[in-house]
């Protein structure tokens, strides 16, 4: 809940510049997230052809286009707030923390589930996933329709993500 609410009083505070915001973001994110893993997962069967320098390359790429993302998407909250609802063992290990973002009168919550596993470096989220849909799997749709569409190529896919063709979609809502 510390996490959710954290970014969200980031994304929401408009009284920071955009880029001070996202500089705040993306310390959250390398805290508590497993990007390595996240971008690895996305990347599927492709991370494998990539050169260590490729790989270096698509997770900072991956890590800017996350920001970017989450960053563009909340300038639409206000007054949102995170509330945890339970905690149960997910398959496979780990933990679901399952939450609700209560959003301003007459607007449904969105339920957030976090997948939260123990790493080397300790507690660390492997995937949100809001109102039922995992980021992580739209993502490596996206991400994987992205390589196909650009040579099929690591290089390519890169040019694409340098070129900001390849943002991560928004989480979805009832809007």
């Amino acid at each position: 809940a510390d996490i959710g609410n954290k970014v969200i009083r980031i994304l929401v505070n408009k009284s920071a510049p955009l880029s001070q915001r996202q500089q705040e973001f993306r310390q959250i994110i390398r805290q508590h997230f497993d990007m390595p893993a996240v971008g690895k997962f996305v990347l599927g069967r492709y991370w494998r052809q990539a050169s260590e320098q490729q790989q270096k390359q698509y997770l900072q790429l991956f890590e800017d286009a996350i920001v970017e993302s989450y960053s563009q998407q909340f300038e639409n909250y206000n007054n949102e707030k995170l509330q945890v609802e339970s905690a149960r063992p997910g398959s496979g290990g780990g933990m679901i923390i399952t939450s609700r973002i209560i959003r301003p009168a007459g607007t449904p919550p969105l339920q957030v589930d976090w997948k939260v596993y123990a790493t080397k470096k300790g507690l660390r989220i492997l995937d949100v996933i809001v109102n039922g849909v995992s980021m992580s799997i739209t993502y490596r749709t996206e991400y994987g329709n992205a390589y196909n569409a650009n040579g099929s190529t690591i290089d390519g896919l890169l040019a694409a993500m340098k070129s900001k063709a390849v943002i991560p979609v928004t989480t979805p809502n009832d809007d």
